[in-house]
């Protein structure tokens, strides 16, 4: 063979080997239960959105109710999301430093099991390790239909600021 055929035959070898490592390295942390990287979400169905309510959730004590941000601020988070684990211990901290009589629901979405019970274990240990006081809720349907990212802030029936929430953004839901 020629140098060129040689090289192309490397090329060719070199990209199969990488691609193989990676689903290989995929399907091995789906076999040890580690937590996928966050990507973003894919969009909400159409017509659908978290401003629109009332949303279904149950309670951590397995209970269905419905949360409507129009009358109460949702925070969307999910337990494993890095920027969730750092940002809601803060909110709450901005939360108790504006001394408001409102609160702010934190709902859980986008977790890793359609098992209730698991995923209330899930929420709980995220609220034990992070010290959260803030009442919680999970979310009981498919998590793309209200939300596209977490964290998420939903306030109103028309505002919802996707990214960590700003104490502006705070104060604004919180007015009302």
């Amino acid at each position: 063979m020629n140098t060129r055929k040689w090289a192309i035959l490397i090329l060719a070898l070199a990209i199969f080997l990488a691609v193989g490592v990676s689903l290989l390295s995929d399907h091995a942390g789906q076999a040890t239960g580690a937590q996928p990287d966050p990507v973003p979400i894919a969009p909400p169905a159409p017509g659908l959105s978290a401003a629109q309510s009332p949303i279904p959730v149950y309670t951590l004590q397995g209970r269905f109710e419905t949360v409507d941000a129009s009358k109460t601020p949702l925070l969307f988070f999910a337990p494993w999301c890095p920027h969730c684990q750092a940002d809601v211990p803060n909110v709450q901290k901005e939360l108790a430093a504006m001394q408001t009589h409102r609160h702010v629901i934190l709902v859980a979405t986008f977790l890793h099991t359609s098992d209730q019970q698991q995923a209330i274990a899930q929420v709980q240990t995220f609220i034990a390790k992070y010290h959260i006081t803030m009442p919680v809720v999970i979310q009981a349907d498919q998590a793309t239909q209200y939300v596209r990212e977490v964290p998420t802030l939903v306030w109103t029936n028309k505002t919802i600021h996707e990214g960590l929430p700003t104490q502006e953004n705070l104060q604004l839901a919180l007015a009302k």
